[in-house]
């Protein structure tokens, strides 16, 4: 049975806001795996759990609003991530290159 809804189309911001926790703690837990395959990875996810939701559960439906609404919570959290990120780099530096080449230049001196 679907969650009670508390408000016209909560269900939507429950998926957004579930999604956005999931992806965002998801990429914490998984740092070393390139960005440019958790991002397709998550959202991938994001879609086939609405769609399998309606073939594994007789009492629920897959929607693609939900579908949507999982996909925007994955791009909130990417915006999230990438914000988090570029924060963390310390003052003058714009790349992870630009990281490596600094703490070799540290460790030679």
């Amino acid at each position: 049975m679907p969650p009670q809804k508390v408000f016209e189309q909560s269900d939507k911001v429950a998926h957004l806001l579930a999604f956005a926790g999931l992806a965002f703690s998801g990429r914490l837990a998984m740092p070393q795996l390139s960005g440019h395959i958790y991002w397709p990875l998550i959202a991938t996810v994001a879609m086939a759990m609405e769609y399998t939701q309606g073939l594994v559960q007789a009492s629920r439906m897959s929607s693609v609003e939900d579908a949507v609404a999982n996909l925007v919570g994955v791009g909130v959290a990417l915006m999230v991530w990438t914000f988090f990120q570029k924060s963390r780099k310390p003052e003058g530096i714009s790349s992870k290159s630009e990281v490596v080449s600094r703490k070799l230049q540290i460790k030679k001196k």
